[in-house]
């Protein structure tokens, strides 16, 4: 028994922690079309790293 009233009271402190965390952003201003442009930069540049054959580099 002492094992559920441990999960029980982790989960009402995890669903009231998620409750304030969404009241603080409930009036935050989304960040749009920079964000997507920063994401789209990254996927770029780390596709270029991975796929991209290795650079020959001559001495």
């Amino acid at each position: 028994m002492p094992r559920s009233t441990h999960m029980i009271k982790y989960y009402r402190e995890y669903n009231d922690q998620l409750e304030e965390d969404i009241q603080k952003t409930k009036n935050t201003k989304t960040k749009g079309p920079l964000a997507f442009f920063l994401f789209y930069c990254y996927v770029v540049f780390w596709g270029y790293v991975f796929w991209m054959p290795p650079l020959t580099i001559v001495n």
